[in-house]
């Protein structure tokens, strides 16, 4: 008997250690530098917002936050980078789109973007908007053209999976428009191709759009937002044409991998949440011409899966494999 009452105080005192230790790691973190992984170059838009949000997040967590740029691959050297990580809250990734088209337009990627990431929060977003040649002023012309010229009609894009080619084939399946993809380097490639007239349309995010609002050789036609762009208030939604099915809208998070324990994930939400506020951050949003994001987490999770989704969906309709 008394061996047996010795066992299970002895389990009983394992069980209860397990119950501290959680707390434990909660309140031992941070102890050391994070490292917020950006998988773009240095000198970008989502470079200058993850630089912002690191040094706001190092005032509040109380430890450095580093920014570690690790390009390649459509972001998914970047990603990778944080997935091989330890799962212990010290390595952080800023996701945006590509981190999502690059998990479809690869056969093996590496990665899923939900399964082995955690959404920790979403910090700004961008509308697109269709800018079209200065002979198309309508979405109505847009689609007059292309039925009295078939199979003349170009889209610009920016990859496969990519916003600008998700949005482009909602357009084309949603209104009838007969047109093809154009693939392009970057946006400025494509926005001389509009000028040209070599495409009859592509999809800038509304802060590129801005830049383009006096110019004659171009026209903006509609948002992809759920409302009109601060920056570009005389563009109308899609929602305000007759099409609430044409919306999508660029999106910056930070992630960590999904083993992370819930308490450091708990705490580093609390923190991030405060950052997002900052007026420091957004006053780097507006002079990039981003969006604070505005919804909640779990809206942001469902968007970013619809997309993901809706984009799969148009993949295959295409009959694009994965390479």
């Amino acid at each position: 008997m008394i061996r047996l009452w010795s066992c299970v105080r002895a389990a009983l005192c394992l069980l209860a250690s397990l119950f501290v230790s959680c707390p434990t790691v909660a309140q031992d973190y941070p102890s050391r530098p994070i490292i917020l992984v950006v998988p773009f170059p240095a000198g970008g838009s989502t470079d200058i917002v993850a630089r912002i949000t690191s040094q706001e997040l190092s005032k509040r967590i109380g430890v450095p936050v580093v920014v570690e740029n690790r390009p390649g691959g459509g972001t998914i050297v970047g990603s990778l980078s944080v997935k091989s990580a330890k799962p212990d809250g010290y390595t952080l990734l800023l996701s945006t789109n590509t981190f999502y088209a690059s998990a479809l337009s690869q056969k093996n990627p590496g990665y899923d973007p939900f399964r082995d990431f955690v959404t920790l929060v979403p910090l700004a977003s961008a509308a697109y908007v269709l800018i079209a040649p200065r002979d198309v002023r309508t979405l109505d012309d847009l689609i007059e053209r292309s039925k009295a010229q078939p199979g003349q009609s170009n889209y610009g894009s920016l990859g496969t999976g990519a916003s600008q080619m998700v949005l482009a084939e909602q357009l084309k399946e949603a209104i009838g428009i007969d047109w093809q993809e154009v693939p392009y380097k970057g946006a400025a490639d494509a926005i001389l191709a509009i000028m040209r007239g070599d495409v009859q349309g592509f999809f800038g995010t509304d802060g590129l759009a801005a830049q383009y609002v006096k110019n004659p050789d171009v026209n903006l036609l509609a948002t992809s937002g759920a409302k009109r762009s601060s920056y570009i208030p005389g563009v109308p939604t899609f929602a305000e044409l007759g099409h609430p099915e044409i919306y999508d809208l660029g999106l910056f998070a930070v992630a960590a991998r999904s083993e992370t324990p819930d308490q450091i994930v708990q705490v580093l939400r609390q923190h991030l949440a405060s950052v997002a506020r900052a007026p420091e951050l957004l006053q780097v949003l507006k002079s990039n011409s981003l969006e604070p994001y505005e919804g909640t987490l779990v809206e942001y999770d469902t968007l970013a899966q619809d997309r993901y989704a809706r984009s799969a969906t148009i993949l295959r309709k295409l009959g694009f494999t994965a390479k």
